[in-house]
């Protein structure tokens, strides 16, 4: 289960550092493209191989993910001081460290999944979606069912008398060789 949520986590991680490139386009370097597609490949072996992964190994691997997280963490808090003021992406109301920003950033998020708006657009019956999946499932189950009866019966050789019992202890007669 660890190792699921392992990578999990690695793949929204390198999902968040390609989507660097369209929020904060001044902390997005060239190369970043490749280490997100690493990132991505990266969690999809992890997720493949889950259950050869256990005990110290999945230890190892928990706190390498850790290690390169601190470190891209760094590195994006060390692009925006080293960018000047003028050329950051602008966020309102919040002056100051990459942290503030994505914390500001992070709230107006969980404000707008939690806000009415957000609610009116999705769709209204979500409590039916169980009911109809399931009916869905069942009419299909039947229409498989049918096609291959249908199907059977279609390539089924015509019926032949059953061959006699009898016919294998007595074996017809054979030529007698002739001289």
């Amino acid at each position: 289960m660890l190792t699921y949520l392992l990578a999990i986590v690695v793949a929204l991680a390198s999902f968040a550092l390609y989507m660097s490139a369209f929020f904060l386009p001044e902390l997005y370097r060239k190369y970043d493209l490749i280490w997100s597609g690493v990132g991505v490949f990266y969690a999809y072996e992890v997720w493949h191989n889950a259950a050869q992964i256990r005990g110290a190994v999945l230890l190892g691997q928990i706190a390498v993910s850790f290690l390169l997280g601190w470190f891209a963490w760094q590195t994006f808090s060390m692009r925006w001081e080293q960018t000047p003021i003028d050329q950051r992406t602008q966020v309102p109301q919040v002056e100051g460290s990459l942290g503030e920003v994505v914390q500001y950033q992070s709230a107006r998020l969980w404000d707008y999944l939690q806000s009415d708006e957000f609610r009116s657009r999705l769709p209204q019956n979500l409590d039916q979606i169980p009911q109809k999946a399931s009916k869905l499932l069942e009419q299909s189950k039947q229409w498989i069912t049918s096609t291959l009866t249908n199907l059977q019966s279609s390539t089924k050789p015509p019926d032949s008398p059953p061959p006699n019992s009898t016919d294998r202890l007595h074996p017809p007669p054979s030529n007698p060789p002739s001289d």
